[in-house]
């Protein structure tokens, strides 16, 4: 069986600016705030017959997650292509979308975590 992989460290650092240079572009483009977020993962797959192996499968994924916050409207989009064309793209169609649903007056960015209020929003 084989073993998770781990990333090293620039290539987290990799995906941390991927993330960073997402959220700068969505401001860039009028968002009030904005947020992102990475999600990988593995899985590994194994099926036998009568007690001998068949078939060995594994696969790879990865997704990137952007909600954008403009005049009291959110919106949230995701993609699996993380190229600068495609977060392009995944900018344009937050605010597009956020441009389209109704106003929420009780939405507000998340505060910054702290040791004392590590789950906390921001709230009127």
């Amino acid at each position: 069986m084989t073993q998770p992989t781990t990333k090293t460290t620039k290539e987290t650092a990799n995906d941390l600016d991927r993330l960073s240079d997402l959220v700068k572009k969505a401001a860039t483009a009028g968002a009030d705030a904005a947020d992102a977020v990475m999600f990988t993962g593995e899985t590994v797959s194994a099926s036998q017959r009568m007690g001998t192996p068949e078939k060995v499968e594994r696969s790879e994924s990865a997704d990137i997650g952007l909600r954008v916050i403009r005049n009291q409207r959110q919106a949230v989009v995701s993609a699996t292509d993380f190229s600068p064309a495609a977060m392009d793209e995944l900018v344009g169609r937050a605010m597009a979308m956020a441009d389209t649903v109704p106003e929420d007056p009780l939405l507000r960015p998340c505060r910054p975590r702290t040791a004392d209020h590590p789950y906390s929003q921001s709230r009127p």
